[in-house]
C-alpha cells in the first residue's frame, strides 16, 4: 500500500471515529436511553434529544473507524 494512501485512510478513520466519538459524548443521554439496562447504565430522566437510529449510527461509524484504522494500519505495516 502507497504511503500517501494508507495517511490519507487514516486521517479519514480518525477523524470520522473522533467526530462519531464528539457527537456521542455530546448527547450522552440518548446513548444511555438506547442502551437502557446494559451493563449498569441509567438513563437521565429527561428526554434524549438525538434519535435511536442516530445513535445507533454514530456507533456504528465509530467502530468502523477504528476498526478501519486498525486494518489500514496492519496493511501500511505489512506493505
Amino acid at each position: 500500500m502507497d504511503v500517501t494512501l494508507a495517511a490519507s485512510l487514516l486521517a479519514l478513520l480518525i477523524i470520522t471515529t473522533m467526530a462519531a466519538g464528539i457527537w456521542l459524548l455530546l448527547h450522552l443521554t440518548a446513548l444511555t436511553a438506547v442502551f437502557r439496562g446494559n451493563a449498569d447504565l441509567v438513563a437521565s430522566p429527561s428526554a434524549p434529544r438525538a434519535s435511536r437510529g442516530k445513535v445507533i449510527a454514530a456507533v456504528a461509524l465509530f467502530n468502523l473507524g477504528w476498526i478501519g484504522s486498525v486494518v489500514v494500519w496492519s496493511l501500511a505495516i505489512g506493505a
